[in-house]
């Protein structure tokens, strides 16, 4: 529920604490969307590579002291493994500790620039996964936080829906209607009318309405303030070489 309360957004879609040595916090996502692309040219695909990187807002490099470096691994220290505290202090990266940027590598490529003449775009809201969350607010409270997570999905599902801009140079003209399938029990299933972005609004508004009434749900626009280490804009640079 705290997590909840802090980002909703991370119970709804997934989450995992990574950077913890122990009690990690997994949460599994309950939406799941996928897009396929049908090559345009099945005989001869041609891929183009791109390389990936991570981009740092603060700075593209972040090098400390040996000094400094002993300061922020005890900080870190409840956080990242001994063997990785160990690495930080003697090298100084800060990308050890996910801080800085890193350049793009021509060894980690991924397939990109490829002709599709078709483009399949689904969607997937699994209410089992939903079941298994537990929020401390009793049956009624917890079924109610639920739905509102339930609501936060199907609204995003629904924006997606009405939006044909996949990506730049890339507008969908859909072939035919979009459907909506309810899968039941015992391979039972039931086709339903799309939901419009609107009424996904109302649903969104009416389950929020609940989940305040029955566990206490407040969203009242809080507002998070992180302080920044001063050591770490010190060690900051906006020169990727320095890494």
């Amino acid at each position: 529920m705290p997590l909840f309360e802090l980002s909703p957004v991370t119970v709804a879609f997934g989450g995992w604490d990574s950077t913890r040595k122990k009690n990690q916090l997994r949460i599994a996502s309950s939406f799941n969307g996928e897009i396929i692309g049908v090559l345009a040219n099945q005989d001869d695909g041609r891929p183009v590579f791109r390389a990936g990187a991570r981009v740092d807002p603060v700075a593209a490099s972040i090098k400390f002291s040996t000094s400094d470096a002993k300061k922020i691994g005890k900080i870190v220290e409840p956080e990242v493994s001994k063997n990785l505290k160990d690495k930080f202090e003697k090298e100084g990266k800060g990308s050890a500790i996910g801080l800085g940027a890193i350049p793009p590598s021509s060894e980690e490529t991924n397939y990109d620039g490829i002709a599709v003449s078709d483009i399949i775009r689904t969607h997937v809201l699994s209410f089992s996964t939903l079941r298994a969350l537990r929020f401390g607010k009793g049956r009624e409270g917890d079924e109610s936080v639920r739905v509102l997570v339930a609501a936060m999905i199907i609204n995003a599902m629904a924006g997606s829906n009405a939006e044909l801009n996949l990506r730049a140079n890339c507008l969908l003209r859909e072939s035919e209607r979009p459907t909506t399938i309810l899968d039941k029990r015992f391979g039972e299933s039931e086709e339903l009318s799309m939901i419009t972005l609107d009424d996904a609004d109302v649903l969104f508004e009416q389950a929020y309405e609940q989940a305040h009434a029955k566990a206490g749900v407040d969203w009242h626009g809080q507002v998070l303030e992180v302080e920044g280490n001063p050591l770490v804009m010190k060690s900051g640079s906006d020169d990727e070489d320095n890494e």
